[in-house]
């Protein structure tokens, strides 16, 4: 929650609440990487009170508000180094260099050239579901390739001693 206030004559004079709400998208790409037993985490530029209230509204365990540029590639760096893969969306010039970093870097929305050159691939909108349906998506596509190798390996090694069996019986 942000607090705006005017005054005059040192004296407050009126007060403005602002609450930030997720955008939109984010619950439900945070309930989708749940789901594949991912463990969400988010790095605003955002202020710390802030971050907290939109992770707590979307489930997202680990979180850090105003989180420089290199200080998202520490975190990720320090997550590598713990054996743990890490795939980083983001959407803002800022991002670019997490995006670099991380095993898998996903920008958002057309955004800049450079956040497009950083991240491996690059969504022409913004929808943040996009990201736990590509983690999906990917997980049936590398599924599909290891049972067609399995079904490969099988058929050559039955296949090719009945062909050389069958090349030799006069």
């Amino acid at each position: 929650m942000t607090v705006s206030f005017a005054g005059w004559g040192g004296e407050t004079q009126s007060l403005l609440f602002l609450r930030r709400l997720p955008p939109e998208g984010r619950p439900e790409m945070v309930q989708g990487l749940h789901a594949r037993e991912s463990v969400p985490g988010w790095s605003p530029g955002i202020p710390r009170e802030t971050t907290l209230a939109v992770a707590g509204q979307c489930g997202i365990p680990q979180f850090r508000g105003e989180a420089l540029p290199q200080e998202k590639v520490g975190l990720i760096k320090t997550l590598q180094e713990k054996g743990r893969r890490v795939g980083w969306s983001g959407d803002g010039i800022n991002d670019a260099p997490a995006l670099a970093r991380a095993d898998v870097g996903i920008a958002l929305g057309t955004g800049t050239n450079i956040l497009q050159e950083a991240s491996d691939l690059t969504f022409l909108d913004s929808d943040p579901t996009r990201v736990a349906d590509t983690i999906e998506l990917s997980a049936l596509i590398v599924r599909t390739i290891r049972q067609n190798l399995f079904f490969a390996f099988l058929y050559n090694s039955i296949g090719i001693p009945l062909a050389i069996f069958a090349g030799s019986t006069p």
